[in-house]
């Protein structure tokens, strides 16, 4: 069960450079890693899978954490965001660009996004924190999109059901990544990649107890 959105990922070629630009913007460095050894299960989703890997989390009330990522090679491509609209009353709409708007319709639902009535737009609300995050798709996306490409490139969520969200996602037709265990700021969780067959990258984070 997906229980919140954790952060959007941020391609850079220098995590202290970008994380000053969202200083300016109002964030806050939660924390920073250099080196961080890169896992695995990511090599398939990436253009230039290198062993290390430098992150900062960046956070603002009201706003989707942002993860700046160095993979160490120069982004490429275009990230499937778009564009993204929030406010620190708790509300974020965010524009994904999409291969098939049907395919992703059906990928986004999976993750618990309702339609809301819209042609090709979602909606996902997390009580805590309290936090509603609108989706709207458009098409014209390709259908493998990259965790190095440029900009915005993937939404990592919580779930407290990594396994069957795993084999749900696998049934769907999604392309899916094995489960790994990963440490991050002194924090050991389980995490996954999937994309959907529009071209979505997502990640899911299951934090271990201990």
């Amino acid at each position: 069960m997906i229980i919140k959105i954790d952060h959007i990922a941020l391609a850079s070629s220098d995590v202290i450079v970008d994380g000053l630009k969202l200083e300016k913007e109002g964030y806050a460095k939660k924390f920073q890693t250099l080196g961080l050894p890169n896992p695995e299960i990511k090599r398939g989703f990436m253009r230039n899978f290198k062993n290390k890997h430098d992150a900062a989390l960046y956070e603002r009330r009201g706003f989707i954490p942002i993860e700046i990522i160095d993979h160490k090679s120069r982004p490429e491509g275009c990230g499937y965001l778009l564009s993204k609209k929030e406010s620190e009353s708790g509300t974020s709409e965010i524009v994904v660009q999409t291969s098939n708007i049907e395919k992703s319709l059906s990928f986004w639902s999976l993750l618990g996004f309702r339609k809301t009535g819209k042609h090709g737009q979602l909606r996902f609300d997390s009580l805590v924190p309290k936090h509603t995050c609108i989706i709207t798709l458009e098409e014209g996306g390709i259908a493998e999109n990259k965790l190095d490409d440029a900009g915005f490139n993937c939404i990592a969520f919580i779930t407290s059901s990594i396994e069957r969200d795993n084999e749900n996602l696998k049934k769907a037709g999604s392309v899916v990544s094995e489960i790994s265990e990963f440490s991050s700021n002194n924090k050991k969780m389980k995490i996954m990649f999937a994309r959907s067959k529009g071209g979505e990258l997502i990640e899911l984070i299951e934090p271990c107890l201990r």
